[in-house]
Order: structure tokens, then C-alpha cells, then sequence
């Protein structure tokens, strides 16, 4: 757990600190990723950790003998994995290298500003970081992708956006799900109609000359079912957290154009009931509450009191960490979580 502990009390500190600093003149991407580095060394330099990190590995090893096993995960991540095997390193290399591309990203598209760097340290690095970068590796370069899509639909700038819409995509499916809110209220009707035709008709080629796609997302809700849900309290805390911060946005702004912000409450809400049935639904209120953070990240500007909203933030995420902390820890069924105990790539035999 030390090695979870240490870089956010790291992250935390050092950012704390910097909430009074004048950081207009300070480069913001470089200074997150300094503030990354013990996180990131331990992202990269990890061994057989987390749930995805052994299927990855086969991936990998199927891939250097010509196997088709793993055919069916999205184009986009086959096809660049393919190309960091051009550069001859080890599967666990190749992983790592994975990892540090999407921290990149993220250290890109979160350093445009004071307020973005401390949305980045003091919520989305205790909730999404870990999980995006030591164990769902598409999901996390996809929606590090997606995040830049997203910033290039309010820059106007829509041929950025349908190119990163389409890496995210390619690279992830699910980024489908969190880009295309913003698409259609951020863009003009007749831009949004051709972005998402283009998209639609782009992913809908791809299916057909690959049905493997299609066996792919049928496996991935067979997956889903067998996976039995919580219980009756399923997906109501992803729920409180959203409403948390869905609210105090709203109390905290000076203005009144949230329509993003109520579709993806919508979203949310809808998710929340799937999340009674299967597991789909929790990770769809995960999806959907980090779109609700991206939403924040381009409209810092719409707050009128915008300390107490960050004081809210910075409570919110210390509490996230701490939960995660207790979820890493809890034993279910007898089985430890898949990221504990964690251990360096050079202790795996």
C-alpha cells in the first residue's frame, strides 16, 4: 500500500503548496509531470499488477508469434502496439510504455492553467490514475485521447477534434460515449451532424471488415453479466460523488448555461440504474463522472467563487483516496485485490 500512499501524499503536498503560487510563468506540464514522477515510476516499473496487467502480457507474446487471439481489441490500440514492437522491447516494456504515453497526455491536456493543474493533483489523480495507467490500460490512453478531442471542441478547432474523437475511439470504444455529449452541444447542428456521421461511418467500415470487433463487445457484455452486482447500494456512491460536485458547480457559477452538465446527470442517473443490474453500470457512472470533471476543466471561467469550489475539490479528493485505499485493501471472497501487494517487475520469477 506504500507504494499507493507515498506519490499521492507526494502529489497532494507539493500541490497544496502551489494553490498560492503565482504560476503564470511557470510551464504547467512540466511541473505536473515532476509532481507524477514517483507515481509514474511506479505505474511503469510494476510487475504482474493489477487485473489486465497478465492479459496484456499474452497480448504481447501472441503478438510477437502471430496469433490471432487478440485480434478483437480495438484497431486503434492493436495497431500501436504493433508499432512499439518495432522498437524490440520486452512485453513488460512495452506495457510501461504504454503507461507513459497516456501520463503524457494527461500532463498535456491538464496544464493549461493553475485551475486545471490542481483538478488534475487533487481529484483526478486519486480517483482515475492508478486504474488508468497500472490496469486498464486502453480505457486510459483512450480517454487521455478523449480529453484532448474534448478541448479541441471548444477551441472550434473540429479537425482536431475529429481526429482525437477517432484515436480515442479506435483506441477505446467507450471514449465514444464520453466525447459525444460535448459534440452535440458544443458544435453547431450542422458541424455535429457531419462529426458524428464521420465517426459513425469511420467505426462502422472498420466492423465490417473486421467482424472480430463485433465478438469483442458481445464478449465484453457477457463479461459484464457474469459479474455479479454489489447490491442493493450498487452505484451509490459514484452517485453521491457526482452529485457532490454536479451541485456545487452549479452553486459556486455565475452563470446558467449547463446543458452538458444536465445530460450528463442524465447519463448518470441512467447508468446508476443499469449499475443495479450489472457492472456495466458502475463503470459507466465512472466514465460519466469523469466526463463531468472534463466538463470543469474548460469552464473554470463560468465560477463566481471559485476557492470554495476548489475547497470542495480538494476535500472531495482526499476522500476518494481514502477509499481507495480501504477498497485496495478489502479482501472479497478471500481474494486480495490485484494491486496488492505490489511488486516491482524485477521480483516477478
Amino acid at each position: 500500500m506504500i507504494f499507493y500512499v507515498i506519490p499521492y501524499l507526494f502529489v497532494l503536498t507539493l500541490s497544496s503548496v502551489l494553490y498560492k503560487v503565482r504560476m503564470e510563468d511557470i510551464p504547467k506540464g512540466v511541473l505536473l509531470f515532476l509532481l507524477l514522477l514517483p507515481a509514474t515510476l511506479v505505474a511503469v516499473l510494476r510487475g504482474d499488477v493489477g487485473a489486465d496487467t497478465l492479459n496484456y502480457i499474452g497480448y504481447f507474446n501472441d503478438l510477437r508469434q502471430g496469433s490471432n487471439n487478440y485480434q478483437h481489441y480495438e484497431p486503434g490500440f492493436h495497431f500501436l502496439l504493433k508499432v512499439i514492437d518495432l522498437f524490440g522491447l520486452t512485453d513488460r516494456g512495452s506495457i510501461a510504455l504504454v503507461s507513459l504515453l497516456t501520463i503524457l497526455l494527461l500532463c498535456i491536456s491538464f496544464s493549461r492553467n493553475k485551475q486545471q493543474f490542481l483538478l488534475f493533483c487533487w481529484v483526478i489523480f486519486p480517483i482515475y490514475f492508478v486504474d488508468m495507467t497500472m490496469n486498464g490500460l486502453r480505457y486510459g490512453l483512450g480517454f487521455a485521447l478523449a480529453v484532448i478531442a474534448i478541448e479541441n471542441i471548444y477551441k472550434k478547432k473540429y479537425l482536431g477534434a475529429i481526429v482525437f474523437s477517432l484515436l480515442a475511439i479506435l483506441t477505446q470504444y467507450s471514449s465514444f460515449l464520453l466525447i459525444i455529449p460535448f459534440i452535440f452541444v458544443g458544435v453547431s447542428k450542422k458541424y455535429a451532424i457531419y462529426i458524428a456521421l464521420m465517426m459513425i461511418i469511420t467505426l462502422a467500415g472498420i466492423i465490417t471488415a473486421a467482424p472480430m470487433l463485433l465478438i469483442y463487445l458481445y464478449d465484453k457484455q457477457d463479461a459484464y453479466k457474469d459479474i455479479a452486482s454489489p447490491g442493493i447500494t450498487s452505484g451509490l456512491l459514484p452517485l453521491l460523488s457526482f452529485f457532490v460536485i454536479y451541485f456545487s458547480f452549479i452553486i459556486f457559477s455565475n452563470k446558467d448555461n449547463f446543458k452538458i452538465l444536465h445530460i450528463l446527470l442524465c447519463l448518470e442517473l441512467l447508468s446508476f440504474g443499469i449499475a443495479k443490474m450489472s457492472y456495466a453500470g458502475l463503470r459507466l457512472q465512472t466514465l460519466f463522472l469523469f466526463g463531468l470533471l472534463v466538463f470543469i476543466k474548460e469552464n473554470f471561467g463560468m465560477l463566481k467563487f471559485q476557492n470554495k469550489f476548489m475547497l470542495i475539490l480538494y476535500i472531495y479528493g482526499i476522500f476518494s483516496f481514502l477509499l481507495l485505499t480501504k477498497n485496495l485493501s478489502v479482501q472479497v471472497e478471500g481474494v486480495e485485490s490485484p494491486m496488492i501487494p505490489y511488486k516491482f517487475f524485477w521480483n516477478e520469477r
